[in-house]
């Protein structure tokens, strides 16, 4: 029997998303570019004290995942206006299950969503105001939204936040241990990082911006402009050399780097770590969807 061929584009939610085929591909970070990526990050004098940001990318392993769909880009302030509109911070249904129990485990002081509030006082992500964002921004990507925000609105579009290792084949591609989703060398016209902004304050820009951003798969502005939430829970690598009390339990792999980044953050295999309440300028999301679901959906 032949297998049914997957078409490599997908318009579902309203958005694009681009097809990642099942295959193996490779995680973590390799030890020759952990050796090169450490001493010109202590060449640059970025203020690095120890090797655990690198400890916590390795060892290299090479994984097999299932095929699945990704946002080809970020979700923006415009896609995330709808949520918001369509009464998404009133919906339980979005927020309950797991949503629920990992806050209540963690953050008995975190309060409710009613707490999720721009600077107005009205539900919406924090820079906002008056439950919307600046007009000249609806291209940009949604910050200042936490974990549980990003899953709520994955859950309103049918879909979900991508695991790690999703979002690192996305941005990789297969076997290839590339650094940066277009090859192994940081090109600051590919990306908005600090680099980027050497004389000003660096800021987001819409995510459509650099043409040349792409991964194997098409997949765009995956790193640098804003870092973006996944599923997971901050865990080792398997045979990870980084101290075990450096995994909080109760915090979640940030992936990407942000606009403020320095060049050593905006790779992928960079792990960050932040608690999932956080609420950061400097933190977006895309979101996923399996293709054993879109099947059983009967959408493919």
């Amino acid at each position: 029997m032949t297998a049914r061929k997957l078409p490599n584009t997908l318009r579902y939610g309203e958005r694009e998303m681009v097809l990642v085929p099942a295959g193996p591909f490779s995680q973590g970070l390799a030890d020759n570019s952990r050796e090169r990526l450490q001493a010109a990050w202590l060449d640059h004098n970025l203020g690095l004290e120890s090797s655990a940001p690198f400890d916590r990318e390795t060892p290299l392993q090479n994984r097999y995942l299932p095929a699945f769909y990704i946002d080809r880009f970020p979700i923006t302030n415009e896609d995330y206006w709808h949520f918001l509109n369509a009464e998404g911070y009133n919906q339980e249904q979005f927020w309950n299950d797991l949503i629920y129990l990992e806050r209540n485990a963690f953050f008995t002081s975190f309060g409710d969503v009613a707490d999720l509030v721009d600077q107005s006082g009205r539900p919406g992500p924090l820079g906002w105001e008056n439950g919307s964002y600046s007009k000249d921004q609806a291209r940009h990507p949604v910050t200042g939204v936490s974990w549980f925000e990003a899953a709520a609105y994955a859950r309103w579009a049918e879909k979900r936040l991508p695991s790690e290792a999703e979002w690192e084949k996305a941005a990789r591609g297969s076997l290839d241990v590339r650094d940066y989703p277009w090859g192994s060398a940081f090109e600051r016209e590919r990306c908005n990082s600090r680099e980027s902004w050497p004389q000003k304050v660096p800021w987001l820009e819409p995510v459509d911006v650099h043409a040349d951003d792409a991964s194997p798969w098409g997949v765009r502005n995956l790193v640098g402009n804003a870092a973006e939430w996944v599923w997971d829970r901050y865990r080792p690598h398997p045979g990870a050399s980084a101290p075990r009390n450096e995994y909080w339990l109760q915090s979640h792999v940030v992936k990407g780097g942000a606009c403020f980044s320095p060049w050593v953050h905006c790779r992928v295999s960079f792990r960050a770590v932040v608690e999932p309440r956080q609420r950061s300028d400097g933190i977006g999301f895309r979101c996923a969807v399996g293709v054993d679901d879109l099947m059983r959906e009967g959408i493919l």
